[in-house]
């Protein structure tokens, strides 16, 4: 009876590669201080989502954070906040 090689090995190696190309998804929550109503949470929601690799923002005014979904750098997460016209730090 042939047996032919098993492509184990090969699949194996392919899927490092493609897990390598892809940045890892994280979830990270920042400080946000100066929101006192939806509609701020709205603007500093939608600054989050502009940032490059941010997957999802919910802002959260009575906790003064912003949590974010995504593989984006945390400088480029407080920097949008800022210039959207709220104090965030990380």
């Amino acid at each position: 009876m042939f047996h032919s090689p098993s492509n184990n090995g090969i699949e194996a190696e392919n899927d490092k590669e493609e897990q390598s190309i892809f940045p890892i998804e994280m979830s990270q929550t920042i400080t946000v201080e100066g929101m006192t109503c939806e509609h701020c949470e709205q603007t500093v929601e939608e600054a989050l989502e502009d940032v490059g690799g941010v997957t999802a923002a919910t802002a959260d005014r009575e906790t003064e954070s912003a949590t974010i979904e995504g593989s984006a750098q945390t400088d480029a997460l407080v920097s949008a906040v800022t210039e959207a016209g709220y104090d965030a730090s990380a």
